[in-house]
């Protein structure tokens, strides 16, 4: 004799985790939010504020090749002015290894220079930032409708993090693989240069400053991409709990479904 089947348990709803990851989203979102607005600020403020141009650039390298110039000639007169062999010896070294060398940029103008190497950032940042407001606007709503547990603001969690996740995936890898190399030349040849002009310098066996700034911004990319894509994966799971989706169900729609169930066991 077959015996009848048991009719399904209804799912519990469960309240507090929703309002939680409501209150997060909206959190999470007012921070991420203000942080892309003061990138939009930032870049704005850069864009009005006068860069280097051309014939500032320009301008460098001349004053660079004249004092170039003005030393060699300066080491040519001691060299000929001196008494001893030692000492004509030396200037004469000094002399031929700054002309092998060639002119050189000082080191604080490259520092002011270096903005015009640093276009490949500044299209990532702007890119981020951009994509940031809309997103962080959708995560700041989800989380008020996921507060008053309506089924809005679960899907617009759900779709939020859906799009989320991978934006932040595309942006690190594009911050590891296009702007860390040009950013860490741009700000590490400068360093290098004003310590060795300073007589400082890397301890020996120590990589040289470009690449010590290469794995400093590489590790901080490796640090955003896990912080960044892990609340959107928790919310992509929390989200489809059946405890979680029967709280942002209408009241009236899980009464009639329990007297369904009811009726039909």
């Amino acid at each position: 004799m077959m015996t009848a089947p048991h009719p399904p348990i209804p799912v519990r709803p469960r309240p507090r985790p929703v309002r939680a990851l409501g209150v997060l989203n909206i959190v999470f979102g007012a921070i991420l939010l203000a942080y892309s607005w003061l990138m939009l600020g930032g870049m704005a403020f850069n864009g009005m504020s006068p860069g280097p141009t051309e014939a500032l650039e320009e301008a460098v390298v001349a004053t660079a090749k004249a004092d170039h110039e003005e030393t060699l000639r300066r080491l040519e007169s001691l060299e000929r002015r001196a008494e001893h062999d030692e000492a004509r010896e030396v200037f004469r070294a000094e002399r031929l290894r700054r002309e092998e060398a060639g002119p050189g940029v000082p080191p604080q103008a490259q520092m002011f220079l270096m903005s015009g190497e640093m276009r490949g950032m500044m299209a990532w940042t702007g890119v981020g930032a951009v994509l940031g407001l809309g997103l962080n606007l959708a995560l700041i709503a989800s989380g008020v409708g996921l507060v008053q547990r309506v089924e809005w603001g679960r899907r617009l969690g759900l779709r939020t993090a859906a799009v989320k996740l991978p934006v932040v995936v595309v942006m690190q890898v594009l911050w590891l693989a296009w702007v860390v190399p040009s950013l860490s030349r741009a700000v590490g040849e400068p360093v290098g240069d004003m310590m060795a002009a300073q007589g400082g310098g890397m301890p020996a066996g120590m990589p040289n400053m470009t690449q010590l700034y290469a794995v400093i911004y590489s590790i901080w990319g490796v640090v955003v991409l896990l912080l960044g894509s892990t609340y959107p994966i928790i919310l992509l799971v929390m989200l489809r709990r059946p405890g979680l989706k029967a709280a942002c169900e209408p009241a009236e729609r899980r009464g009639r479904a329990m007297l369904l169930e009811a009726a039909r066991s």
